[in-house]
């Protein structure tokens, strides 16, 4: 009985680990209960936004990503204060498990009057995952009124992500230099690096941040709690 116990708790917990396949590192992604990523538009009990806004200008026309898994991702965007629809595609990219990256957004398809506009708006990250499966992760961003907001016309192709894999991109400021209260190009992925970390800082090809330590760490466990739940499925088997 107590073998059975803990396989039932292993299985439990390796269930968990596999449910967070990718989290939005800039803007901040609304926080997920486990398992339910699945559940569209933004995940199962997040449909309520941030109550504090990621500066929409200090992403520098990206946004930054980290997997777990191989999947290919669309970037959406929705305006006004919780969007339920995203009809805007800003651009995707074919996601490398354990890597952090920045990925570039096609502001294009986006009116001009809206960005000038601005306001209070929603990015939301589709995740294709293998057998048919979409998961959703969704951060909320203010757009200063202005008109100085760049699209980009360039696309996403294999080989220029394999060149800006080894570039050192722009720091994204930390979450907490870049809220704003809600009252007041598409080209290929890029790694990020720390970003609460000052300039000097070393590019990610994977979880090395502040944040991305905490992700890489939960992936090693992840790993060791499958481990231990394919020992205990021999041992299962065998009594």
């Amino acid at each position: 009985m107590q073998l059975k116990k803990a396989f039932l708790t292993a299985a439990l917990a390796a269930t968990s680990c596999v449910q967070a396949h990718f989290e939005m590192i800039a803007p901040p992604g609304r926080l997920l209960p486990s398992g339910v990523y699945s559940t569209g538009p933004c995940g199962g009990g997040a449909d309520t936004p941030s109550p504090t806004r990621y500066d929409f200008a200090l992403l520098n026309n990206s946004i930054g990503l980290i997997f777990y898994w191989e999947g290919d991702n669309e970037v959406f965007i929705g305006f006004g204060e919780n969007p339920t629809t995203f009809p805007y595609r800003l651009g995707g990219a074919k996601s490398v498990g354990g890597d952090a990256i920045k990925v570039p957004l096609d502001m294009s398809s986006v009116p001009s009057d809206l960005l000038a506009k601005g306001g209070p708006a929603t990015i939301q990250v589709v995740c294709h995952q293998p057998r048919d499966q979409n998961l959703y992760q969704c951060g909320d961003v203010m757009i200063k009124p202005s008109s100085a907001v760049v699209a980009s016309t360039s696309s996403y192709s294999s080989s220029a992500a394999s060149s800006a894999a080894a570039s050192t991109s722009a720091l994204y400021p930390s979450p907490s230099q870049t809220a704003v209260s809600p009252t007041s190009s598409l080209s290929s992925p890029q790694p990020i690096t720390n970003p609460s970390s000052s300039s000097s800082s070393s590019p990610l090809k994977s979880a090395t941040s502040a944040q991305p330590q905490s992700s890489n760490l939960e992936s090693s466990a992840c790993l060791r709690t499958q481990s231990i739940l394919a020992a205990l499925v021999a041992v299962f088997i065998l009594i």
